[in-house]
């Protein structure tokens, strides 16, 4: 579920506890970390970040984001310089009940700045992601009943 350019929040092979509920009650807020069914692909969850919210002007400027003209703050986003920006320059209304998306590493994800992506329909948010705790397979070395350590 989780990619590469979501890996500061949730790496590959983390488990995440996700709000199923959540959204029943209320909205998205801006920087929520969803989880969202792609309709293209039936079974595959997605997993990105929550920018912008229909009617909403998205402008994206050199890794600079700006919602109708109000730059976003965001202590999440992670730019690998190594990799070329892909889309240096974004500029769209989102149209409504949608929402566009982003991943964090914003150099290489595949996110709401591609048609062949394009913004999220509200009716396919499953979930928010609450906690991402990393497989305790990473943090411990486990043992098994026989005293040996699985692989």
């Amino acid at each position: 579920m989780a990619a590469e350019s979501m890996q500061r929040a949730i790496s590959p092979g983390d488990n995440m506890i996700v709000d199923l509920r959540s959204y029943r009650r209320h909205a998205p807020e801006r920087g929520d970390v969803i989880i969202f069914s792609q309709p293209s692909e039936p079974g595959l969850f997605l997993v990105k970040r929550v920018i912008a919210f229909g009617g909403e002007t998205i402008d994206i400027q050199n890794d600079q984001v700006s919602v109708d003209e109000v730059p976003l703050a965001e202590p999440y986003m992670f730019i690998d310089k190594k990799y070329p920006d892909p889309m240096p320059h974004f500029h769209e209304k989102v149209p409504l009940g949608k929402l566009f998306v982003l991943g964090d590493d914003r150099h290489i994800s595949f996110d709401s700045r591609f048609p062949k992506f394009g913004f999220v329909d509200m009716a396919s948010v499953r979930g928010k992601m609450v906690y991402s705790l990393p497989t305790l397979r990473k943090r411990l070395k486990w043992i098994d009943a026989t005293g040996r350590v699985p692989r």
